[in-house]
C-alpha cells in the first residue's frame, strides 16, 4: 500500500469526501458498492477509504435516483478543492451523462504541447478544436464538447476512468511539437473501456502543413471507426480557414487572449485578429473574431453598447459574406442581431443555421435557449439549454444560463441545483452568484438571497445586476436605508460613467417606488441599445410585477417588439 494514498478514516470523513450524508454513503456501501474497508474485516468494525477508490467509483456508478437536498434546507456554498473536487465534477458528469457510452461515442482531449520554447501552445490549442469541430459534423458521432473534456483531462484520469466519466466508447489523444519552420504531432485512438490503442500515427511536415495534418487524423479515425463520409462531410474535413499559417496563428493567440480576464487582453486580442486578417484579407474566422471582441465590450460593458454595437454588426456581415457555410459566423451574426439589432427573425434563422452546420455545438447551443426564452418560449428554451448542458455539463456559463431560465420561469429548485453544480466547477462564478440570489429571493429565503447578491458584487461580471437584486431584497427584508445606499451607489456610478446597464438602474428605481424615473431609464435603455433590453420584460414580471403592469412599460417593449 503506497504511502502517498489519502486515507479517510471514519464515515463523517468519507461523506464530507463526497458530499454526501454519513446515511447515504452507508446506502451507497449496501446497495452500490461503495469500496468501503474495516479494520478487521467485520461490519461493526471501524471504517477506513482510500481517496482513488472512492473517485473511481464514483467514475463508474450512474446515481440516477439521488434526490437534491430539498429547497427547505439551507444553500450549501461547496469549498472544494483538490481531491474532493475531482469527485465533485465526476458526480455532474454522472448526473449529466446519465446513457451509457454509445458506439459512435468519441472524446477529443487536449493535444499536450511538447515544444521547446513558449508560442507554441496556440497550435496544440488549434488542433484540438478543429479535430472536434471536423469530427463534431460527421453524422452519428457524438463527440464530447471541448470545455468538458478540456476539464476532465485536467483530472489526470486513465483511459478507462476518462471514457466512464465521459460516457464515451473513443478516445483521441496525442502531442505536438514545434521547432523551428516543423510541426510534430502524434495522436493515438484509443478505446476507452481497455486503454488500447487502435490506432496511431506520427506526423512530421512542414508547419505550413498543419491543416494538412488536421485532415490526416480527424479521416483516420473515422476510416478505423468503420464511418463512410458523406460528399459533405469529406469537404467539412477538408476545410481550410486560411492558406497563411501565420494568419491562423495570429487568429489562434487572439482567441485565446480574448477569452482572458486580465483589463488589457481584450485589446490585445483585437490587435492579432486585425493583423491576421491584413495578412489573409479574406480569413472569415478573423472577421468572427472582430465581431466578438465588439460584442464581448458592449455586453460586458467594457465599453458603450451603441458604439460597439455598429462594429459588431459590420464584422458579422464581412465575416458572413467571406464564410457562408461558417457556423461560427452564423453564430456571431446571429447574437449580433438578438443582442443588438433586434431583428428576431434574422437571429432565428442564424441560430439554426449556426447548429445545422455544427449541431455539437453546445455553446450556441446556450445562446440559442437564451433567445427562445426571450422571445417567451419557455419549453423549448428549457429543452436547448438542457441539450447545451448535455453536450457542455461542465461549462460555468451554461449552467449559469440554465439557472437564468429556471429562475424566471418558476423553477426556483432546478435553478439551486445548477448552482451546487456550477460550485463544484468555479466556485467563483459571478453569474451563479446572482441566479441564486433571485432563486432564494423568490423563495422568500431573504438573507440567504442578501448574501449571494453581495457575493455576486464582490466578483468579476456586468456591473448592475446584482445591486439591483440587492436592492430588491434589502426592501423585501425591510431594510430600506440600506437599499437607498445601493441604489443610490448605482445611479451615481450610471450618470459617471454610463457603464452600468441603465435597465438594472432603473429595476432598482422601480424597486424604491420611483416609477417615473425607472420609466425615463428603460426608455434611455433603449435608446443606448442596453443587451439587457432583451430580456427586460421577464425579469421585471419575476422580481418587479408593479412596474411589469405599468402601461408605459407595456408600450416600451411594444417599441422594442418584445413579446407580452
Amino acid at each position: 500500500m503506497s504511502e502517498q494514498r489519502e486515507v479517510l478514516s471514519s464515515w463523517k470523513e468519507i461523506s464530507a469526501y463526497l458530499k454526501r450524508t454519513p446515511r447515504t454513503c452507508q446506502r451507497f456501501e449496501n446497495e452500490m458498492g461503495l469500496p468501503v474497508h474495516r479494520l478487521d474485516g467485520s461490519a461493526k468494525a471501524r471504517v477506513f477509504a482510500y481517496s482513488d477508490e472512492l473517485d473511481a467509483w464514483l467514475a463508474q456508478k450512474v446515481d440516477e435516483h439521488e434526490q437534491a437536498p430539498r429547497k427547505s434546507r439551507r444553500l450549501a456554498i461547496l469549498g472544494l478543492a483538490g481531491a474532493g473536487a475531482v469527485a465533485a465534477v465526476a458526480a455532474i458528469l454522472i448526473l449529466a451523462l446519465k446513457a451509457g457510452p454509445a458506439a459512435g461515442s468519441i472524446a477529443v482531449l487536449p493535444f499536450d504541447d511538447l515544444s521547446p520554447g513558449p508560442g507554441s501552445e496556440e497550435l496544440a490549442a488549434g488542433l484540438t478544436e478543429d479535430i472536434t469541430d471536423g469530427l463534431g459534423r460527421i453524422h452519428g458521432l457524438r463527440v464530447t464538447g471541448r470545455v468538458t473534456a478540456s476539464v476532465v483531462k485536467k483530472m489526470g484520469l486513465d483511459a478507462r476512468r476518462t471514457g466512464r466519466a465521459l460516457k464515451v466508447r473513443y478516445l483521441i489523444e496525442g502531442s505536438t511539437r514545434v521547432a523551428g519552420p516543423r510541426l510534430r504531432a502524434v495522436a493515438r485512438l484509443v478505446e476507452a473501456r481497455n486503454g488500447f490503442v487502435l490506432w496511431a500515427e506520427d506526423f512530421d511536415r512542414p508547419k505550413e502543413d498543419f491543416f494538412a495534418v488536421k485532415d490526416g487524423i480527424a479521416s483516420s479515425v473515422a476510416a478505423r471507426l468503420g464511418i463512410v463520409l458523406s460528399a459533405r462531410e469529406e469537404s467539412a474535413l477538408r476545410e481550410r480557414p486560411t492558406a497563411d499559417m501565420q494568419a491562423y496563428e495570429l487568429y489562434m493567440t487572439g482567441r485565446y487572449l480574448l477569452g482572458r480576464p486580465k483589463p488589457e487582453a481584450p485589446g490585445l486580442a483585437l490587435r492579432y485578429f486585425e493583423e491576421a486578417l491584413r495578412r489573409d484579407p479574406k480569413f472569415a474566422l478573423a472577421k468572427v473574431g472582430i465581431a466578438w471582441f465588439h460584442i464581448n465590450m458592449a455586453t460586458l460593458l467594457l465599453a458603450r453598447p451603441n458604439d460597439m454595437g455598429p462594429k459588431a454588426e459590420a464584422a458579422a456581415r464581412e465575416a458572413l459574406a467571406l464564410g457562408p457555410d461558417l457556423a461560427e459566423a452564423h453564430a456571431v451574426n446571429a447574437w449580433v442581431q438578438f443582442i443588438y439589432g433586434w431583428n428576431w427573425d434574422a437571429a432565428e434563422a442564424d441560430f439554426q443555421r449556426a447548429l445545422e452546420l455544427d449541431p455539437a455545438d453546445g455553446m450556441t447551443r446556450g445562446w440559442y435557449a437564451y433567445f427562445l426564452f426571450s422571445r417567451r418560449r419557455f419549453k423549448e428554451a428549457r429543452k436547448e439549454i438542457g441539450r447545451a448542458l448535455a453536450a457542455e455539463p461542465l461549462t460555468p456559463y451554461l449552467h449559469g444560463l440554465s439557472m437564468w431560465i429556471h429562475v424566471h420561469t418558476g423553477g426556483t429548485e432546478e435553478a439551486l441545483k445548477e448552482f451546487r453544480k456550477v460550485q463544484a466547477i468555479e466556485p467563483d462564478f459571478s453569474f451563479a452568484y446572482f441566479g441564486a440570489g433571485l432563486a432564494t429571493l423568490i423563495e422568500g429565503r431573504i438573507d440567504e438571497s442578501i448574501e449571494m447578491f453581495k457575493k455576486s458584487c464582490l466578483l468579476p461580471g456586468t456591473r448592475g445586476w446584482p445591486e439591483a437584486g440587492l436592492a430588491v431584497a434589502y426592501l423585501k427584508k425591510g431594510d430600506r436605508k440600506s437599499a437607498a445606499d445601493v441604489y443610490g451607489n448605482l445611479l451615481r456610478e450610471w450618470e459617471k460613467t454610463g457603464l452600468v446597464s441603465a435597465v438594472h438602474v432603473a429595476w432598482a428605481a422601480a424597486a424604491m417606488g420611483d416609477i417615473d424615473r425607472a420609466l425615463e431609464l428603460l426608455r434611455t435603455a433603449v435608446r443606448e441599445r442596453d443587451p439587457s433590453v432583451v430580456v427586460v420584460h421577464v425579469a421585471t414580471e419575476t422580481s418587479l410585477p408593479r412596474l411589469a403592469r405599468d402601461p408605459r412599460f407595456l408600450a416600451v417593449l411594444d417599441e422594442v417588439g418584445l413579446p407580452r
